[in-house]
């Protein structure tokens, strides 16, 4: 088994988050972030919102949060405080608004998915 990896309920693996301040999300990171939030490919291209992006991408998970990953391969959020699990990412949110707000700056009207929600 890796050692990276937490075995945890049965199919279910805690993954460990292993984020250095080196790491540096690539293009293609980014461009895949900036569409699951909902963002045009015109948008994601924005090198100013391509910063914010990269942000939400270094950003580490909050205290008692772990990702984990089910049978199906399929990744999830667990708050070990609350024994509550979600499919996005506690993060998502707050990030969602700064890009928002990012681009209201520039002038832009956007209107990622996860606002619409």
């Amino acid at each position: 088994m890796r050692k990276d990896f937490v075995p945890c309920a049965p199919g279910v693996i805690v993954l460990e988050e292993r984020l250095g301040q080196d790491f540096q999300p690539t293009a293609e990171e980014i461009r895949q972030y900036g569409e699951y939030l909902g963002l045009t490919a015109n948008e994601v291209r924005d090198s100013e919102l391509q910063h914010v992006i990269s942000d939400g991408l270094k950003a580490p998970l909050p205290g008692g949060w772990k990702a984990c990953m089910n049978a199906e391969g399929k990744i999830f959020y667990f708050d070990f405080r609350s024994g509550r699990s979600y499919w996005e990412h506690p993060a998502d949110a707050d990030l969602v608004r700064r890009v928002e707000e990012k681009a209201v700056q520039k002038g832009m009207l956007i209107q990622p998915r996860k606002m619409r929600e």
